[in-house]
């Protein structure tokens, strides 16, 4: 059960990242981006944001939850998701990595059919709390990296912060 909510959550989290392109969407030619970082090293600096959250990978889940949500995975070239496990929440994001550059605007399209998804079989009756972090979702590219993040509001603009800050040149 808590497998399954943790997937829906990963879900979510997903298509909000897709849906919100904050960096990309538009070329920034004055904005150029590196492509020589893990989504592990990206993750990491997201994570020094707040000392206290406790996140575990869910790679795997994430994977089950994008088949059933139909979405392939062929022009991601690697990725790194995490959920926190500190306390009763929903706070999760993912850090994919594109192929190319090419593909980041359709990474970030995937990452919000993930989040639908996720939206889609987020069971009301728990923890409700935490119901609009997956409704306000969002996603976010910068060069061939894509980021969504279920977080709060406060906290999802800081994770984005960072995440844009890790891979400026």
């Amino acid at each position: 059960m808590k497998t399954l909510k943790r997937a829906a959550a990963l879900l979510l989290a997903l298509a909000a990242i897709l849906s919100l392109a904050a960096c990309g969407g538009k070329k920034n030619d004055a904005v150029e981006y590196r492509d020589d970082l893990s989504t592990q090293q990206v993750a990491d600096a997201v994570v020094a944001i707040r000392s206290d959250w406790s996140f575990v990978d869910i790679a795997s889940l994430y994977e089950n939850y994008a088949r059933l949500a139909g979405i392939s995975l062929e022009d991601v070239g690697e990725y790194t998701v995490l959920f926190n496990e500190a306390g009763t929440t929903a706070d999760e994001f993912g850090i994919l990595r594109a192929k190319d550059a090419d593909k980041a605007a359709k990474i970030a399209e995937l990452g919000e059919t993930y989040l639908k998804f996720r939206l889609s079989i987020w069971m009301d009756e728990y923890m409700p709390e935490e119901k609009p972090k997956l409704e306000n979702a969002k996603v976010k590219f910068c060069g061939q990296y894509v980021m969504y993040a279920i977080l709060d509001e406060e906290t999802r603009e800081k994770a984005f912060d960072a995440f844009e800050k890790a891979l400026k040149k």
